[in-house]
Formats: C-alpha cells, sequence, structure tokens
C-alpha cells in the first residue's frame, strides 16, 4: 500500500461488504510503527484514509467499529515521543463527513487499550489496561462514551482486575473479558452486567486469559482464549449459556483464541487461532445453536 512496508494488522470491520475498514501500522522513519486506516468499497482497492488526523507516535490502529459508515470509532494505540516514554490511546470518530479526536480519560502511567464496540453510537465501550512501569498488567480499564461528550472510566470493576481484552453484549447485558491476578497467576475472568455499576463474576480455573468475546443474544455468549502454559494445543472456546461457563479445547495446535465474528446472513460463528507452530494459524467454523 502506497509505497509502505506494513509492520501488523490488527483490526477489520465493515458495515456491508462493499465497504470494508481496515487498519494496523506500517514502519515509518527508523522502523517506529504509524497507525493506518485502510477502506475498501465496491470490492475495489485498499485505500489509506490520510483524513484520519493521527500524529506523531501514534504507532497502530488496534480496534474498529462503527454504527453505519458515517458513524466509525477507531482505537488508536499512542507513545510519547520524549521520555518519560509511557503508552496511551487515541479514539478518533467519524461523524458524517470528518474525523474528530474524541476526549478519553486520563492516566499518569501507561495503558493499553485493546479493544472498542457498541451497541449504538451513543452507547460504545472500551476495554484495555493500566500498565507497571515494567509493561506488566496491573488494573483492568472499561471506558464507556453515552454520547454525551467525553468517555468516562467505569470503577466499578473488581480490585484483582488486571486486564480486560473484548466487550460485547446483547441486550441490556455486557460481556467483558480478560484476567486476574490471584496471588501466584493469570487466570481468566469474565464480567456480566445490565448496569454497569453491579458485576456477576465467572473465574476459570483453566484459561490464563480470554481475549476474545461474542453474544449472539442476551444470556448467551462464545468467548476465546488461552490456557497457562500458552503452547500448541492451549487455545480455548469458552460458552456461556443458562448461567454458566464451559470451556474446551479447540484441537492439539491452535495456541490461543484471538477473535470471534459471525457469518452474516446465518447462524454460524468464526474463531480465528495463532499457534506457537511455524506458519500455523487457523480459522474455525461453527454453529450457534
Amino acid at each position: 500500500m502506497s509505497g509502505e512496508s506494513w509492520s501488523a494488522m490488527h483490526a477489520v470491520w465493515g458495515p456491508s461488504a462493499n465497504d470494508v475498514w481496515a487498519g494496523g501500522g506500517t514502519k515509518g522513519q527508523f522502523t517506529n510503527p504509524k497507525a493506518r486506516l485502510l477502506r475498501r468499497q465496491n470490492k475495489g482497492a485498499w485505500v489509506v484514509d490520510s483524513s484520519l488526523p493521527t500524529a506523531a507516535g501514534d504507532a497502530y490502529v488496534l480496534s474498529i467499529w462503527g454504527e453505519d459508515a458515517n458513524n466509525v470509532f477507531v482505537l488508536v494505540r499512542s507513545s510519547t515521543t520524549l521520555p518519560p516514554l509511557l503508552s496511551y490511546a487515541k479514539i478518533f470518530r467519524k461523524n458524517g463527513g470528518s474525523w474528530a479526536q474524541m476526549t478519553v480519560p486520563a492516566y499518569p502511567s501507561s495503558i493499553l487499550m485493546r479493544h472498542i464496540w457498541g451497541k449504538s453510537s451513543s452507547d460504545v465501550y472500551a476495554v484495555g489496561t493500566q500498565l507497571d512501569s515494567g509493561s506488566n498488567p496491573v488494573k483492568a480499564l472499561l471506558w464507556h462514551y453515552d454520547g454525551n461528550g467525553s468517555w468516562k472510566d467505569i470503577t466499578t470493576l473488581p480490585g484483582d482486575a488486571v486486564q480486560l481484552g473484548a466487550v460485547h453484549g446483547a441486550g441490556n447485558e455486557i460481556i467483558a473479558v480478560g484476567s486476574y491476578w490471584d496471588g501466584s497467576k493469570y487466570r481468566g475472568m469474565r464480567l456480566t452486567s445490565t448496569d454497569l455499576s453491579n458485576w456477576t463474576r465467572f473465574n476459570s480455573t483453566v484459561t490464563e486469559a480470554d481475549s476474545a468475546v461474542w453474544s449472539p443474544w442476551q444470556g448467551a455468549a462464545l468467548a476465546g482464549g488461552s490456557a497457562s502454559p500458552q503452547q500448541a494445543g492451549s487455545a480455548r472456546l469458552i460458552t456461556y449459556s443458562l448461567g454458566s461457563w464451559a470451556e474446551q479445547t479447540v484441537d492439539g495446535i491452535a495456541m490461543g483464541t484471538s477473535g470471534l465474528a459471525s457469518l452474516p446472513g446465518s447462524n454460524q460463528v468464526a474463531a480465528a487461532t495463532y499457534s506457537n507452530i511455524t506458519g500455523m494459524a487457523g480459522v474455525y467454523i461453527g454453529t450457534c445453536q
């Protein structure tokens, strides 16, 4: 694309097959990555959206979600360009014809926001983690945008939750997945709420961290993660139904589940996986009962 070498691709979203967005980062000067947003319309060429107002230090587009093609939210990972070197997040919104940077909560240390998703353009969520000086996760973060100006930090999460990797929901329910610290190791954790104040918590005895979630209707969900230690065969898929979660192995190759998405026009869902076996990655298709 445009003579640049891509460093990584992290996100894809589209309101239709004829309008698809993708995001990641390219290798910039001195190999510093630069955040890039692509758009493909009417199954034509991928074009860089140069109107996204990124700046020096904006390294990657990590997540994209929109209510429609004229109302799109883009999550960007950024860092300071001068000491102290901190990692932080920017959220841009396309509302009609132009992009604008939104006001997000401020943090005194590095953060890594991983995923953005919403039910509508006035009910949007972003999740991630606050990091210590060694880039270890220490506090789970959940931000909410209710359509009234700036993003708000949700402070009702469990105190031992250290990171959230994904958020989804249906009806009145929100489901956020990630991990907590049990005193000796990280464990997978799933949180459900209908009011963002009271959370029903499900701790995993198997997974190390949950990194993906998708909900077809209230009270049901599919999550993905990885057991500890991460190795071939450690990927997990976790189903949520009738108030309980059940974990199962994907296969003997997959190391972790990185993404979940429904297939339009069907009752099928796709799970993307990765592996530590060279060149091995997979997409698995299942049926939502």
